[in-house]
């Protein structure tokens, strides 16, 4: 958890007053507060682009769900992302239906608040990000729910003062770890190096992949030739190959281009996941 921007969203119509002023001309109605250690930001809900979650955004503020939410990921130069009123990071949405994806033709630039996804159509529930700079390859794949109309100086210090703590499982792994001793640990890196080594030697065979092998993590970061649109790829894998993989723009600018495969898994898995990558990428 990011302690020290924990924050509250307050729906403005339903909120106490507050000293620090809002920008005149504000539609309270349609806007929301973020109030941080650092400052306050303050976001227009843009409800003639995306009104089925904007609704969702002021119902689940109403009902406490954002209340000291952290930002969970952050990114310098891309975004800051929050909204995981659940477990807090990242994992989790609300209990109320998804919105159906209402894309526009606005542009993702500095200040545009977009809903989060899962790439999926229609899996925006509950999290939202901030824009910090130039985001078009998210242009019509994700829905724009508002723009940072005060405060985005004090958005640019999430950046600097984020803290990320682990996601839960690593948590669990450490755990395993410490209890079970160095015999579980070598056990556990043995897989990992063998399933990495599967992975990426597989990969190295498609004329079309560059991947390096990794040091550490769970995965490879492969280089496509010739593919302009990561997300839409991934979309064509998932459909024709059965296989997940992970777009490399969702990992910053520089990731347009890259797929991310996970290598935390048994070898026949692997092995079938390359056979059935071989058609789209050998």
């Amino acid at each position: 958890m990011i302690r020290v921007l924990a924050f509250i969203v307050a729906l403005i119509c339903a909120a106490p007053a507050i000293a620090q002023p809002l920008p005149a001309n504000l539609d309270k109605q349609n806007a929301i507060v973020i109030d941080t250690t650092k400052g306050r930001i303050v976001i227009k809900l843009r409800t003639d682009l995306a009104p089925k979650h904007a609704e969702q955004i002021k119902l689940l503020t109403r009902e406490g769900f954002y209340n000291n939410v952290p930002f969970h990921r952050v990114m310098a130069g891309f975004m800051a992302q929050t909204g995981d009123g659940k477990n807090f990071d990242g994992t989790g949405g609300s209990s109320h239906p998804n919105p159906p994806d209402e894309f526009s033709n606005v542009s993702f630039v500095r200040g545009i608040v977009g809903m989060a996804s899962t790439g999926r159509p229609n899996s925006s529930n509950s999290q939202f990000f901030i824009v910090f700079g130039d985001a078009s390859f998210l242009d019509g794949k994700y829905t724009v729910i508002g723009e940072v109309v005060s405060g985005m100086d004090v958005a640019d210090k999430i950046v600097e003062f984020n803290t990320s703590g682990a996601p839960t499982f690593l948590q669990h792994a450490a755990v395993a770890a410490i209890t079970q001793g160095d015999g579980f640990i070598a056990e556990m890196v043995q897989r990992c190096r063998a399933g990495r080594d599967l992975i990426v030697q597989g990969l190295q065979r498609f004329p079309r992949v560059r991947v390096a092998a990794p040091e550490g993590a769970f995965y490879a970061f492969a280089r496509v030739d010739g593919m302009q649109d990561s997300l839409a790829f991934a979309k064509e894998v998932l459909a024709r190959c059965k296989v997940g993989v992970a777009p490399g723009a969702a990992f910053g600018l520089g990731g347009e281009g890259h797929l991310r495969l996970c290598f935390a898994s048994a070898p026949a898995r692997l092995a079938q996941a390359l056979a059935r990558l071989e058609p789209m990428l050998g």
